[in-house]
Parts: structure tokens; sequence; C-alpha cells
């Protein structure tokens, strides 16, 4: 249950985007070298038990759980820095 059902997770992390569409999340993964160039290998990948339909459902949840992630990211963006407020009114009382 729930967003990481099917999945195993080494890490991710969020970046701004260069083009000012949001951002990006990005998950390890490990170039290799074929005849054609470099590719790379996601390290977030379906666990045995969430594995149903191969490769394809794989990539929708991977797809899934980025989506999840970019949302929850702009959620907390976009919090009032309450902190930092309190913190300017605290000092001006003294």
């Amino acid at each position: 249950e729930g967003i990481l059902s099917g999945l195993k997770l080494v890490g991710c992390s969020v970046w701004r985007s260069k083009k000012g569409d949001g951002p990006v999340v990005l998950v390890p993964s490990r170039s290799y070298a074929t005849a054609t160039g470099v590719r790379y290998y996601d390290l977030l990948r379906p666990s045995e038990e969430g594995e149903k339909g191969g490769e394809a459902d794989g990539k929708a949840v991977a797809r899934k759980f980025r989506e999840y992630i970019r949302e929850e990211y702009r959620k907390i963006a976009n919090l009032p820095q309450q902190e930092e407020q309190g913190k300017g009114k605290a000092s001006a009382g003294r």
C-alpha cells in the first residue's frame, strides 16, 4: 500500500528546472556504454512482489512516484515561512 508500493527506493533529489517548468525529480541511475552510446539504468525498480505487467507497469509506477514527489514539493514550497517571520517579530519587540 502507499506511494512506494511495488518499488525499491534508494534515494531521490528535487532540482529546480532550467526551463522554469517546475521541480524535476531525479532518482539514482547508473550509466553504461553500449555500441550506440551511453545508456542509463534507473535504480528505482519494481520489486518482485509489485511486478505484475513487467517493465511498462514499472515505468508507470515510477512516473506516478515522481509526480507525487513533485506535487508534495510544490505544496511545501508554497507554505508561508512562519519560522522566519516569527523570529523577526520576536527580535523587534526587544
